[in-house]
């Protein structure tokens, strides 16, 4: 995934900049992020994501806060990919976005994305998941991780 200087995490049915709280605007190192994930119990419960250039280095993870999630989802994307973010009756380009997001996240792996957008199944559906992220010496994140499996409440 490519992602210029600023990235959203957020689930994909939340309309950008509606939401004060549950979604994240982040100054992101530009360019190409690598995603990778944890498999436990045939569903998603690690995301991590990070810059190409930084895959050796040394991560130090700060608790950024908790991503909301209604839809059962939680992507990353490009700042670009804001204004189609929700699921907004009466807006074509946003409901098609938001049918592209579910038609990934309901496939066989539960994950995966496109060229500017990474977005995965949560674990347990519907609720808060941790964030995440390392940066450089600069402020800028070059990392994320999103924990999806609690190991408390196994249940499924």
């Amino acid at each position: 995934m490519i992602l210029n200087d600023k990235a959203i995490i957020s689930d994909p049915c939340y309309e950008y900049g509606k939401y004060a709280d549950g979604s994240y605007t982040i100054d992101v190192v530009p360019g190409e992020y690598i995603s990778t994930v944890n498999i436990l119990k045939g569903r998603v419960a690690e995301v991590n994501i990070v810059h190409a250039d930084y895959e050796e280095e040394s991560k130090v993870w700060e608790l950024l806060g908790d991503v909301w999630v209604d839809s059962g989802d939680i992507g990353v994307f490009d700042y670009s990919l804001g204004t189609f973010l929700g699921d907004k009756e009466g807006d074509e380009f946003s409901q098609q976005f938001y049918d592209l997001c579910g038609d990934i996240t309901c496939g066989a792996n539960g994950y995966g994305g496109k060229e500017n957008f990474f977005i995965s199944r949560t674990f347990y559906g519907d609720g808060s998941y941790p964030l995440y992220v390392a940066k450089d010496n600069t402020g800028k994140v070059f990392a994320m991780y999103l924990r999806y499996f609690d190991g408390e409440n196994d249940e499924l």
